[in-house]
């Protein structure tokens, strides 16, 4: 190596979308070095951001050298680095829909809303649990959702136990990221658990009658009786009759 003197660092950023992705957040992308002895190095501390609303990859920050030597002046150089950009995951979540919006032990309800992905970065096996003391525990699976996608929950609940505070219903949002990180986020909404409804069995005594009546009806018997008087008496009358012509 040679000494190298009034030497000036330039740094470049990769562009997206015809914009820089990094920027310094104080001071200048040009930074000079008075000189630099053969074989020996020097530190320069930067300070960069990313813009935001770049994908989620790494950029390339170029360094364009300047510099004057024994041999050379104003001889030129430049080197390449690569630094990747992480993207906060956000999301929001749509209207909750609850049909019925209270209900007794042993029934269900029927949840259903959105999640929204409003981020740069692919949510992972995205899922959401629902957790109460008055519900049983239940939850839905929803998958990995694309940057500007949504993804739908439509999952029962069953009342357990009747509510003894406020009827809220703990929802807990979790996805990963590509390495596999979690992340979780809690949400909650108002599911009421009322008694369970009892099934009224009582008959009005007007109805026995008519049921009693429907089972039997003793008019038929009366009526048959009746006619089994008349023939009985029809065979008496005949059989005297016989008797008498026998006589004569």
């Amino acid at each position: 190596s040679v000494a190298a003197s009034n030497i000036l660092f330039t740094l470049e950023s990769e562009k997206a979308s015809d914009s820089a992705v990094f920027s310094m957040e104080e001071g200048s992308s040009s930074h000079a070095v008075n000189s630099l002895p053969a074989n020996q190095t020097t530190e320069l501390r930067l300070k960069m951001s990313a813009r935001a609303g770049v994908d989620q990859r790494s950029y390339s920050i170029t360094i364009n050298e300047q510099y004057d030597s024994p041999e050379y002046k104003n001889a030129t150089d430049k080197v390449s680095i690569d630094i990747p950009v992480r993207q906060v995951a956000r999301m929001n979540i749509g209207s909750f829909e609850i049909n019925p919006d209270s209900i007794s032990v042993g029934d269900d309800a029927n949840i259903t809303f959105q999640i929204n992905n409003t981020g740069k970065v692919v949510l992972y096996n995205l899922m959401a649990k629902f957790k109460a003391d008055s519900i049983k525990e239940n939850e839905a699976y929803i998958g990995n959702v694309k940057p500007g996608e949504s993804g739908n929950v439509d999952v029962n609940l069953t009342g357990k136990a009747v509510t003894a505070d406020d009827g809220k219903i703990n929802l807990t949002i979790s996805y990963e990221d590509e390495n596999g990180n979690i992340t979780e986020e809690t949400r909650d909404f108002i599911l009421n658990v009322n008694e369970e409804a009892e099934t009224d069995l009582d008959i009005t005594d007007q109805q026995m009658p008519e049921e009693e009546n429907r089972g039997f009806n003793p008019l038929p018997v009366i009526i048959g009786g009746g006619l089994s008087s008349v023939i009985i008496a029809s065979a008496l009358i005949l059989k005297k009759r016989k008797s008498k012509k026998e006589q004569m």
